[in-house]
């Protein structure tokens, strides 16, 4: 399904479907045409007041005149970075570099505790010939740039203050020659399991993927959503920055940073807006869940809010039931929870239920999950409630696959999730033997077939896909395998009167034989234990985590909140905390916030 085909119009406007829309440039366009001087994007402060805002004609022709900038530079079929903090600045440079037909390569600028290191070798990766940033901040970039060749070389390109009359001069210029196979993103995975990896995401890609979330979430004119995602991250960037522009609704963001600092801000803005579409990742909630908004503030009326989505991390039953509970009296509705499933190699969205249906949840046997079975489960310490995260959407073609053999399983049976569709991406770049083993996985039968193999496990129960782990995560303990998220939901409801923030579980070193014989619990908490206490945790996790999994825990280490390392989705990082335990630097002095 492409942006050209299925679908009903939203109520007022004609749908994107009715317009001949192939590459993000004639989105853009005909958005401008048909919606001029309308609000797309509002940016909110602190307080959620409204700072600033780009309608489609301003979005159009600031962008106009930076790519012509671009052009000029002989930028045009090359990439470059985009080093923006969360605001318009980053909008009209990602789609200058679309109508300047550059490959743009959204990037978070590393705090000073991490280096720059890693973003030189993506810089390298890419093949980078420029950085974009906000004229504000090219000292502090060009700063921070300065220890690495590679990057200081580079050179640094700000959107001119002019802009925009100089995007109304150039209302004839064509732009540069853009095809729907072009590259137009280079979306640097998250980085749970390995080294980032530059995705090639084609303007095809972009188009499929955004009729799809149009159709699944139900986004139409009257749409009104509030963001605090990154924009430099793919949920961030194609469903919250993209789909607004795709669709003709309007969208308000408000800094991660704001939200981390006191997560009831992002649920003001959704009750003084009346935003009826808004989500996050599972932590998003649960911070809310937890830290309620401070005594003394307005009530909240979510009423409005008709689809809370909720996907790029394991979605947890327990934190929807206490969102739900926390937020009920606001006028929160259960029934506006709307998990999904998706990854960057697939663009975004691969799966997604229908609006307003219950949340299904299902209660398996985790011990036979770790043999390969979804056995149903209703009581005792093994049982796992896993979230449903909805049905392929139209046009995706989703597969079980048994990671060994390649055969597909029977339903009800635990296998390697595999996806073909146009939302699937052009492969990783410059990898090309890694492109054959992950974007054109074969199964028998379905010849000419190329399946995208995610590295993420699950089942099909009912034509609904559950979720269980990631394939590289796996912990073998004695021939049998378990998944890091089953003992971490263990953990965590051990630990919960400590209202920890999260807890990661890798494998505990391997003795003389080279087995491993058990796990370690990395605990976040949000204030430290004197040693009583860590020895009651211990015990009280120990105790727990045998009972439910059979499995020994060999060590349990505090640390404070948000010091366990995570993506730019909030996934945790398990072999990066298992790397860390190992150097003795996991609960080492650091950032006391996740790198959103």
């Amino acid at each position: 399904m492409t942006g050209t085909q299925a679908g009903a119009p939203g109520p007022g406007r004609a749908s994107p479907a009715d317009q001949p829309a192939q590459t993000l440039v004639d989105v853009l366009r005909h958005s401008a045409r048909r919606h001029a001087d309308e609000m797309v994007f509002g940016f909110l402060d602190p307080d959620t007041q409204l700072a600033d805002s780009l309608t489609y004609r301003s979005l159009l022709l600031r962008a106009t005149g930076f790519a012509r900038l671009l052009a000029d530079r002989g930028l045009s079929g090359r990439s470059a970075l985009l080093v923006y903090p969360q605001g318009p600045e980053f909008i009209v440079a990602f789609f200058a570099a679309n109508i300047a037909g550059v490959a743009a390569v959204p990037v978070r600028l590393p705090r000073r505790t991490e280096g720059t290191a890693a973003l030189s070798r993506m810089a390298g990766d890419a093949e980078a010939a420029a950085v974009l940033v906000d004229l504000r901040q090219r000292d502090a970039v060009a700063g921070r740039f300065a220890a690495e060749p590679a990057l200081a070389a580079l050179p640094l390109l700000s959107e001119p203050p002019d802009s925009a009359r100089a995007g109304a001069d150039q209302a004839h210029w064509p732009g540069a020659r853009v095809r729907p196979g072009d590259v137009a993103l280079l979306q640097y995975t998250s980085g749970s399991t390995g080294d980032p990896k530059g995705v090639q995401v084609t303007q095809a890609n972009l188009i499929a993927n955004s009729q799809t979330l149009r159709v699944a979430l139900g986004n139409d004119a009257e749409t009104v959503a509030v963001s605090w995602l990154p924009m430099h991250h793919d949920m961030g960037l194609i469903g919250c920055v993209l789909q607004p522009v795709y669709v003709g609704f309007r969208n308000y963001f408000l800094s991660p940073a704001a939200v981390l600092q006191q997560p009831s801000r992002w649920l003001a803005a959704i009750s003084r807006w009346q935003a009826t579409a808004s989500g996050g990742p599972n932590f998003g909630y649960e911070l809310c869940a937890r830290r309620p908004p401070p005594a003394g503030s307005a009530p909240l009326d979510l009423s409005a809010w008709r689809l809370a989505y909720t996907g790029a991390e394991p979605v947890l039953a327990a934190t929807i039931e206490r969102f739900c509970a926390r937020y009920r009296t606001a006028g929160f509705s259960p029934q506006a929870f709307y998990p999904c499933y998706g990854l960057a190699e697939a663009t975004l969205m691969v799966t997604g239920g229908h609006r307003r249906d219950a949340v299904r949840t299902i209660a398996v046997d985790g011990g036979q999950i770790a043999r390969g079975r979804a056995v149903p489960c209703t009581d005792g310490p093994s049982a796992r409630r896993l979230v449903g995260c909805g049905h392929p959407r139209p046009g995706v073609d989703l597969v079980i696959v048994d990671p060994q053999t390649g055969q597909q399983v029977s339903p009800g049976q635990v296998g390697e999730i595999w996806v073909a569709g146009p939302g699937v991406a052009a492969g990783y770049r410059n990898r090309p033997a890694l492109n054959e083993a992950t974007f054109g996985a074969r199964l028998a039968g379905r010849p000419g077939v190329a399946f995208l193999r995610t590295g993420d496990l699950g089942f099909v129960a009912d034509g609904e896909l559950f979720v269980v782990g990631r394939l590289h995560d796996r912990i073998i303990i004695r021939g049998r395998n378990f998944h890091p998220e089953d003992i971490e939901t263990t953990a965590n409801v051990a630990c919960a009167r400590w209202e920890a923030t999260g807890c990661a579980v890798f494998a505990a070193a391997d003795d003389a034989v080279g087995a491993t014989q058990g796990v370690v619990v990395a605990v976040e908490l949000p204030r430290r234990l004197d040693e009583a206490q860590h020895r009651e945790i211990t015990a009280l996790i120990r105790e727990r985590v045998a009972a439910a999994h059979g499995v020994a825990v060999t060590d349990v280490v505090a640390v404070p909140r948000w010091r366990l390392p995570r993506t730019t989705s909030g996934k945790l990082r398990r072999s990066e905390c298992n790397r860390r335990y190992r150097a003795g630097a996991l609960a080492a002095p650091g950032r006391n916030s996740p790198t959103l």
